[in-house]
């Protein structure tokens, strides 16, 4: 049998090979996982050899658990797992101290390596239900695989489970899960996170005047024109939104390998060869103020550009959902980046207020575990200022995110930007929300189509303070990596009006400003 094995062409070694481990499959057990591995490498060693090749392709296989049965993929019934923290806070009830009936207490970050607690827990969750496999795939493999990366089949007795790892997060996205998986799981403290919409608000787009005014790089020192050294360069950002025109000529400059654009869908997995389009025009907005030729902040930074916002919402803005989320997420701060080991600066121009507990723990961990990874996230606080206090949006509620509020001109705190508090460890976080405020209001950049537009938003003020974080960390490279370093930093480029003395709230810090970056 081995001679006539080794005698096949290499596309039908490959099959032969698959087929025949689902053979050596049946021997369960550790040991029989192992002899099963060491049995495929002893074939493929022995094939490689006698063919004089130093490489095989990978198989793709074209069915989940060697059957050809019902697959079930629907995303908008999807799950996201997450693990219970190892660390909490002692007795938290007793640090939340005045006020804590208007925050959530949430436990700190996990600091151990996920992947092999959560299939171990996904194993135990599975003895529910007999002739239950689960296959899960790392997130950056999805793009090799034949069958949808999220996934469940199902044939007789037998159900097959296949998820995505989010490697940099600690997170699986996994198909829809039976309640008595799902009480399992619960029992030992993993978060079971369904599908939560993700929104950006319709902004309002108005006509651009004959001349534009690109008055939010006042926040820039010398009257805006930096100096070549003080541009972006080498630094990079990864923008979250609903995707980006790349051949608009305001990111004429950046052509060439400066923009990277992968696009996610509702399961949070990466589109295979999906070219480069924006779903609305926000994104192009958005990047414009950080990287535009002529709208951008930091015209030099590298930008990777996650759609996960694809989806038209009943309001005529656009939606995405947190698998999208986690999903760009995790490639903006494993892969992406110039040298694909992640970005230094992540923009999140989103938000929502309607997230469960669950969510927000779960949102909590995940961005946690991006700065663990050296990422300092900025998100847009929201517009729904006019509402009154509390009405700010999530990711920019959490502790660990850069939120950012909104003035015009004349430096009026805009009407429409949120405040309100701040969740997460009590013992560390800040008493309110914003951190910082930056130009909002009439601000001018980039349109999908090639055209430019003013339009207002904290959307657009987060990409002025992500691109500030940018230029401090071209002037101190030091801080790479550190991101509660460097957003102590940007603290102290702020100043503050006279003006906000009774709204202090509304205005954190007070408002980017860059005047000392230079020497």
């Amino acid at each position: 049998m081995m001679s006539r094995i080794l005698a096949l062409a290499p596309e039908e070694f490959v099959r032969a090979l698959a087929k025949q481990s689902s053979v050596w499959r049946g021997s369960g057990g550790f040991a029989g996982k192992r002899h099963r591995r060491d049995l495929r490498r002893r074939w493929i060693r022995l094939y490689k050899n006698k063919r004089g090749i130093q490489s095989l392709a990978r198989y793709s296989r074209p069915e989940i658990g060697g059957l050809t049965a019902d697959i079930e993929v629907s995303p908008k019934s999807s799950v996201i797992i997450l693990l219970p923290d190892n660390r909490y806070l002692d007795e938290q009830s007793d640090k939340a101290g005045p006020g804590s009936e208007n925050k959530i207490i949430l436990p700190q970050t996990s600091q151990t390596d996920s992947r092999k607690q959560l299939r171990r827990l996904m194993h135990v969750a599975m003895t529910s239900r007999s002739q239950t496999t689960l296959d899960l795939i790392n997130a950056s493999n999805t793009y090799r695989q034949a069958l949808p990366a999220v996934a469940r089949v199902s044939r007789g007795e037998r159900l097959f489970l296949r998820g995505v790892y989010l490697e940099a997060l600690g997170a699986v996205i996994l198909p829809r899960l039976e309640q008595p998986m799902i009480d399992i799981l619960e029992e030992q403290g993993v978060e079971v996170v369904p599908k939560s919409e993700i929104l950006v608000h319709p902004p309002e787009i108005r006509e651009l005047q004959t001349s534009p005014d690109f008055w939010h790089r006042r926040i820039l020192p010398n009257r805006g024109e930096l100096p070549q050294a003080y541009r972006g360069n080498g630094i990079s950002i990864g923008l979250l939104d609903t995707g980006i025109d790349v051949d608009h000529p305001e990111f004429s400059h950046r052509k060439g390998d400066h923009i990277v654009y992968r696009q996610f869908d509702l399961n949070g997995v990466e589109v295979p060869g999906a070219s480069p389009r924006d779903f609305g025009s926000h994104g192009t907005h958005v990047a414009g103020i950080c990287a535009g030729q002529n709208a951008g902040i930091s015209p030099q930074v590298h930008l990777s550009v996650a759609a996960v916002l694809t989806e038209q919402s009943e309001n005529g803005g656009l939606r995405g959902y947190f698998a999208q989320l986690l999903g760009g997420l995790n490639w903006l701060v494993n892969e992406a980046g110039p040298q694909g080991d992640g970005v230094q600066i992540v923009n999140a121009s989103l938000g929502t207020r309607n997230l469960t507990r669950e969510d927000i723990s779960s949102l909590y961990k995940a961005i946690g575990n991006a700065a663990d990874q050296g990422a300092v996230v900025v998100a847009a606080i929201g517009n729904n200022g006019n509402l009154g206090m509390g009405n700010h949006c999530f990711p920019a509620k959490l502790e660990h995110v850069v939120a950012v509020g909104a003035i015009d001109r004349d430096d009026r705190v805009a009407a429409f930007s949120d405040w309100g508090y701040s969740y997460g460890d009590t013992a560390r976080q800040a008493p309110s929300k914003p951190n910082i405020v930056g130009p909002g209001v009439d601000i001018h950049s980039a349109l999908a189509g090639g055209g430019y537009a003013s339009m207002n938003g904290s959307s657009l003020s987060a990409p002025c303070i992500s691109s500030a974080l940018a230029l401090i960390l071209e002037k101190y490279p030091e801080l790479t990596g550190q991101p509660r370093r460097l957003t102590e930093t940007l603290m102290e480029f702020t100043r503050c009006n006279q003006n906000w003395a009774n709204i202090v709230p509304r205005v954190g810090r007070g408002c980017i400003d860059l005047e000392g970056l230079l020497p």
